[in-house]
């Protein structure tokens, strides 16, 4: 099988134009790394290392999360956040453009990598890559993010005649653990970079986490109204 290909471009005011192909394995949902250069010293997972993460740096030297990020990183390293860029997304038969702030356009890529990466904290987030929607606005993602949850609640729990968590009390967990990462991955980026892009990038990533876990917390209460028949 081909991999799934997402073809993020990039094209700035000044006509500048930075191609980014993002490549996942179509079975394992896992990104495929590209780049033959060794991991920076950022990348090593005791650097900065999130807490409650359960990774052993004798068999895994490298954060898989830092590692697969460090080459977008250090193209994005000296920008600014509100910096707009048009940025157009080939991905999944369908074409995506939309003119944003570079923290926009970086925050969909990094959540694409962030989730695939093999961060045993962040692996239940890959059905939502393989089904990647560019520029989801809060709502679309946490709609998507319950449903894919309740998914995994029907093959791996319902299936098996287990009891199912219709509660989302496991997703709430879940989430309050990707917020320790985003921590993580932000304190990491904090000490390699200039600008601020990247990291707004990863503070977009943890207020989706936040509000999801409020939202969780409050029984959905923004969604309910689809679902009321009168």
């Amino acid at each position: 099988m081909e991999p799934i290909k997402i073809h993020y471009r990039f094209k700035f005011e000044n006509g500048e134009k930075k191609d980014y192909i993002l490549l996942l394995d179509p079975e394992k949902i896992t990104y495929i790394s590209k780049d033959p250069a060794p991991a920076p010293e950022w990348a090593k997972l005791e650097f900065h290392q999130c807490e409650s993460c359960p990774l052993d740096a004798t068999q895994s030297p490298n954060c898989p999360i830092a590692a697969n990020l460090s080459g977008f990183v250090e193209h994005f390293k000296d920008e600014i956040s509100h910096t707009e860029a048009l940025v157009m997304v080939k991905a999944n038969d369908r074409f995506y453009s939309k003119r944003v702030s570079l923290q926009e356009g970086l925050y969909s890529v990094y959540g694409i990598i962030m989730s695939t990466s093999s961060c045993p904290v962040m692996t239940f987030l890959k059905p939502m890559a393989r089904f990647h929607l560019p520029f989801a606005s809060m709502d679309e993602t946490v709609y998507r993010s319950i449903s894919t949850y309740l998914l995994e609640q029907y093959f791996y729990f319902h299936k098996k005649g287990k009891d199912v968590d219709i509660k989302l009390a496991g997703l709430l967990d879940r989430y309050k653990e990707v917020e320790k990462v985003n921590v993580g991955i932000s304190e990491r980026l904090r000490a390699v970079t200039t600008g601020d892009a990247d990291r707004n990038a990863v503070a977009l990533l943890d207020t989706l986490a936040q509000i999801l876990t409020f939202e969780v917390d409050k029984t959905l209460e923004s969604l309910s109204y689809l679902f009321i028949k009168d």
